[in-house]
């Protein structure tokens, strides 16, 4: 059944009454994670490794393995040997190997900490057994087992005799489950001596692991080898272990075996980052780009040094780099470069000039561009490689890589700065304390917790407290009901719909940035804040009839590669599916299909090759939160909004422009004054400021140094007048409705964070690097980051309602409530993350990073959710669903439609126009259709000379169910590489996957047609053929791993810049081109557009 939690507000007097309590709860909590720490630090020790607390803060591992020698070492004198015994290296080896078994993710082995539970007893406990009886059980082997094995024939008859002996008596007499061995004899069945032998054997499996290793520690006199944490802390221990060490062990277990985990998986991808930035830098560099990049990392030398010269003392923790960032703009400027003819630098600095005021805040650094104007720089971008671009990723590569760590940081545990909470079993548990929870209907819920309190000899007492629970519409409880083994609750959601759930295990959360604001004494005194018991439940399932819990395998069927037939027998009529497109405008947008025997007379379907079944459309809607749609005000304000912000983060660059001049050469410094004043959106204050500087330029260095200085002075004095006062009009309760769970509210919230942290940690001078200081000052912007997390939290789970009810067939009335509209779906289809491999397939404002938080969020919450009514989740690739019909196949662009208050607003109609020159806004009319990335509707030929339109989401949703139904049959993308074959040149795929050679009938290669165009034709050729001239292995499975998705990403787009690598597209229905060619990339889409836009003028 699936297991959830409800947090449950525990009700506890303020006043003096509730005193005791608050404080109990509190030395509990404290008590238990100090344990926890203190669990950690010895099994830190048995593992005999170094570890990193922080970048400075490392524990060596000589350090480390020094201590557990000397703990070994004591331990044998505590417990009695005469004389120590084993060398160092064995009794290391020993102890490595228990921690390997305690802590089995250290060795890449599967575990938990309930397993490990069993090894707090020898590690602390002079008279523990645990995992010996194993030796006891196996006993003597008697000799019929050999003879049986060597295929004696006489084995069984003398099994049969044994049987009868005293020894054979013995073993049958044992008491507890018994093994199935003794079943079969039991009942007769003449098998048994095999089973016996088999039982053996698993005996003999089971002592050569962790009681082997036990046996040999305690002969040693290793074992114990440290006290129970709560040994000498309870009042009456008699210094065995109590349950309140069990629990904390479990707890240090748990956090260990994470904490391995992700040790192995940080130096695994930290080493393959390098290996491929390595393998990248080697493959790809050619020695035209070589000279090139030499030239770029000499300026990058010479301008690092300049702008540190008046500040030599300061170390430079971050060496300068040309970044992406600094590059913006550069595509476009360099083709307007390459186009004119005299290229003096003058004439390339007017262009430069006239690009930075087009472009605006979309402009890359002034001074790299006025270098490259440099007649002798010209070398670095006339060349057919563009190798600015191509340096600027490789830079972004290289920075990855040192950002990545070889291993993770321990956090040991702390009560407030790094809390791990009290856990309690429910009735009936036998490893840690019991908690009781009741029911009437007029008290509501009540809990008893045991705790912990001081006694006043300083000791540790348990008592047991009561608390009323706070009641909560999720939960309504009707009943209760307990046998000997377990407590079942009979409940209601706010659906009104009934549950049975098993009660499990319980956790106590406290509200942590409360702690971490209070006093330490206030704390200790009762001064807690909110407390919450975290309540496991185990919840039945609420199933439609005929349904059951296991996944259908058709689903595995759609989900594989086309030609594959393995699940084709488990496809029937009935699968439902609704694929949702998560989108940035609304929550997403869905789409349902059916499988279905009869293909309809009208609408989209899918025919399924060879299983003369279809695919057929039942509806496809936008889903929208509450509050999600604020209206054209709202859309409006958040516009306004949006601009303010954009407008207060380019101050932040101009800034740090500025105080890098301190460094430039004194020729350069008016051109690099006079393209920041022609920024479009500069304040006042600051075009002041920059034409004092102007006049200023041709001073000596030292005057030119304190003419900076009191510039940066001055721009910080009047931007924080600026920032105050948009703080201040940023926090009225009125903008407040126009936010609510809306994507934009996230992102805004992020940005409004970013930005406060970069103005309060910004440079004063040249080479000062502020960062934030998490142990003086807390967390920055505490209060603001908890709300981005709650608006996220509510979006995530609302989201995530609304879609496994939609799933479920639920609508919404008029008056809000949920009824039953639909036959419910089996399967929720999302996207997966490899869209994002693909820099051509976002549009330029969507926040790529939030959209991966909700794409890896959304749905795992809904899988969760969904699990309680059977519906599965799964998804499948869908690059480029939103470029092309799902209905027709064929490539198209994104439009915006113009309404009337468009007209109207010149930054959208600058906007557009910079996207589509060649429109007259002038004569525009509301309704007409303009070409815009990320526009809300999609637009394609319809094969009928005009075009065919639809809303772009639910477009997409919809191609998600093409690819699912379909299995990716139609191959519409080829990255591939130039390589010459007998003379000719030919295209050959990068990778051909499994879906690409399901698509494509097997492997091959693209073999250019000779037109103008570039447009090629597929050649199929055997896989070892392709083997053979790509040099490259038949992928067998397309594996994407989504923490290498960055690395990946930067690849693509390099090379993409190189003449040697390029993406080829075709469009599959023949409707816009023809389907047997495949185009490159740009001149694909550019032929697309024309005809598009062609057809939408008609």
């Amino acid at each position: 059944m699936p297991v959830r939690s409800i947090n449950l507000k525990i009700v506890i007097s303020r006043n003096t009454q509730g005193e005791k309590s608050r404080q109990s709860i509190w030395t509990t909590h404290a008590a238990v994670n100090d344990a926890v720490r203190y669990y950690e630090e010895q099994l830190l020790i048995m593992r005999g490794l170094g570890y990193h607390i922080s970048d400075k803060d490392v524990v060596s591992k000589e350090s480390i393995q020094q201590e557990r020698l000397s703990r070994i070492r004591r331990a044998q004198l505590e417990n009695g040997l005469p004389e120590p015994l084993g060398t160092d290296a064995e009794l290391n080896s020993l102890v490595r190997k228990f921690y390997e078994f305690i802590v089995p993710s250290s060795v890449k082995e599967d575990g938990n900490a309930q397993q490990a539970n069993g090894f707090l007893s020898p590690l602390t406990d002079p008279i523990s057994i645990g995992y010996l009886s194993i030796f006891e059980k196996l006993g003597t082997i008697p000799d019929w087992v050999g003879q049986l094995k060597a295929g004696d024939p006489q084995a069984v008859e003398n099994a049969k005799k044994w049987s009868a002996t005293s020894a054979g008596i013995k073993r049958l007499s044992e008491t507890g489950a018994p093994p199935k061995w003794k079943k079969l004899f039991l009942t007769g069945d003449p098998s048994w001596p095999q089973s016996f032998s088999e039982d053996i054997d698993k005996k003999i499996k089971e002592i050569e692991g962790a009681p082997k290793v036990i046996c040999q520690l305690m002969e040693m006199g290793v074992l114990p080898l440290f006290p129970a944490y709560f040994a000498d802390k309870l009042e009456g221990s008699d210094g065995s272990l109590s349950r309140w060490d069990r629990l904390a062990f479990r707890l240090a277990v748990g956090h260990m075996l994470s904490w391995e985990s992700w040790c192995i998986k940080s130096a695994e991808d930290h080493f393959e980052r390098k290996r491929r930035v390595e393998s990248f830098s080697e493959k790809h560099t050619t020695p035209s780009l070589i000279i090139c990049f030499e030239t770029l990392e000499k300026y990058q030398k010479e301008r690092q040094e300049k702008e540190l010269g008046q500040n030599r003392s300061l170390p430079m923790q971050r060496p300068f780099r040309i970044t992406r960032r600094q590059i913006r703009g550069w595509e476009d400027l360099r083709d307007k470069w390459l186009k004119n003819t005299t290229r003096t630098y003058d004439s390339l600095k007017s262009i430069a000039s006239k690009e930075q005021t087009k472009k605006g805040g979309r402009f890359g650094d002034p001074h790299l561009f006025l270098w490259l104007a440099k007649p002798e720089n010209h070398a670095v971008w006339d060349a057919d490689e563009d190798a600015l671009s191509i340096f600027a990723k490789m830079n972004a590569m290289r920075g990855l890589l040192e950002r990545s760590r070889e291993t993770a940081y321990m956090t040991l545990p702390d009560p407030i700065e790094h809390p791990r909470s009290i856990q309690w079993e429910a009735e009936g548990g036998s490893n840690f304390k019991n908690y009781v929870i009741t029911h009437s209907p007029v008290e509501g819920l009540h809990v008893q917790l045991p705790l912990l309190c001081k006694s006043e000899s300083g000791k540790l007492i348990d008592q047991t407290f009561e608390f009323p629970l706070a009641p909560s519409d999720q939960f309504k409880v009707a009943q209760i009901s307990k046998t000997k083994s377990e407590v079942t609750i009979t409940h209601q959601s706010v659906l009104d719909e009934e549950y049975r759930s098993k009660v499990g295990a319980a956790d106590l959360l406290m509200d942590w940035p409360y702690l971490k604001n209070r006093r330490f004494e206030s704390v200790e005194h009762g001064d807690i804040g909110p407390v919450f018991l975290k309540l496991s439940l185990d919840i039945e399932r609420i199933l439609p009839d005929g349904w059951t819990p296991k996944r259908p395998q058709a689903i595995s069927h759609f989900s594989s590669a086309s030609g594959n037939s393995k699940h084709k027998l488990s496809v029937v009529s009935g699968l439902r599916v609704l694929s949702v497109d998560l989108g940035i405008r609304s929550f997403g947008a869905c789409s349902v299909f059916e499988l279905s025997e009869h293909k309809p007379t009208s609408g989209m379907s899918f025919e399924i090759e060879g299983l003369n079944l279809w695919a057929n459309h039942e509806r496809s809607f936008m889903l929208n939160l509450p509050d999600e749609d604020v209206g054209n005000k709202g859309r409006q304000l958040q516009k306004t909004k949006d601009a303010e912000l954009r407008a207060m983060r380019r101050v932040l660059g101009r800034y740090r422009k500025i105080y890098a001049l301190a460094g430039i050469d004194p020729e350069d410094r008016k051109d690099i004054l006079e393209l920041l004043c022609q920024d479009q959106d500069i304040f006042e204050f600051e075009r002041t400021i920059y034409k004092g500087l102007v006049t200023s330029t041709s001073v000596s260095q030292p005057l030119w140094e304190g003419k900076i200085k009191e510039s940066l002075k001055a721009l910080r004095n009047a931007f924080g007048r600026k920032v105050r006062e948009w703080r201040r009009a940023n926090r009225l309760n009125s903008n407040l409705k126009y936010a609510g769970k809306t994507m934009w509210a996230i992102q805004h919230l992020e940005d409004t964070r970013r930005f406060l942290h970069s103005w309060s940690h910004l440079g004063r001078f040249s080479g000062e690097i502020r960062r934030a200081d998490r142990v003086k000052r807390g967390v920055f912007a505490t209060r603001l980051l908890q709300h981005l997390d709650s608006v996220k939290r509510d979006r995530l789970k609302t989201g995530a309602d609304l879609l496994v009810q939609s799933a479920r067939g639920f609508l919404r009335d008029n008056q809000g409530n949920w009824k039953k509209s639909y036959a419910p779906c089996q399967v929720i289809l999302f996207e997966d993350l490899s869209r994002y491999l693909m820099q051509t397939d976002r549009p330029r404002r969507e926040n790529s990073q939030l959209m991966k938080w909700s794409h890896r969020s959304i749905p795992l919450e809904v899988a969760m959710q969904g699990e309680l009514y059977g519906i599965h989740v799964c998804d499948t690739s869908a690059a480029f669903s939103s470029r092309y019909h799902a209905r027709l196949a064929t490539p198209g662009i994104r439009c915006h439609a113009l309404r009337k208050e468009d007209l109207s607003n010149q930054f959208l109609i600058e906007s557009l126009q910079k996207e589509n020159p060649d429109i007259d806004f002038g004569i525009c009319k509301a309704g007409d259709l303009i070409p815009r990335g990320g526009g809300e509707i999609f637009v394609s030929c319809d094969g009928n000379g005009g075009i065919s339109r639809i809303h772009a989401d639910i477009n997409a949703a919809q191609n998600l169910q093409r690819r699912f139904w379909l299995r990716h049959g139609e191959a519409i993308r080829i990255p591939a590489r130039k390589i010459t074959l007998k003379g000719d040149e030919i295209w050959v795929p990068r990778s051909i996957g499994k879906r690409l050679q399901g698509a494509m009938s097997g492997c091959g290669y693209l073999i250019p047609t000779g037109h103008e165009s570039g447009s090629c034709r597929w050649e199929r050729i055997t896989a070892s053929k392709w083997e053979s001239i790509s040099r490259s292995s038949v992928a067998q499975k397309e594996e994407v791993n989504e923490d290498l998705l960055d690395i990946a990403l930067l690849e693509e787009e390099a090379l993409e810049l190189s003449n040697e690598y390029t993406t080829f597209f075709r469009d599959p229905s023949g409707i816009t081109l023809p389907s047997d060619l495949w185009f490159p990339m740009k001149t694909f889409w550019g032929m697309t557009r024309a005809k598009i836009k062609s057809a939408i003028k008609q």
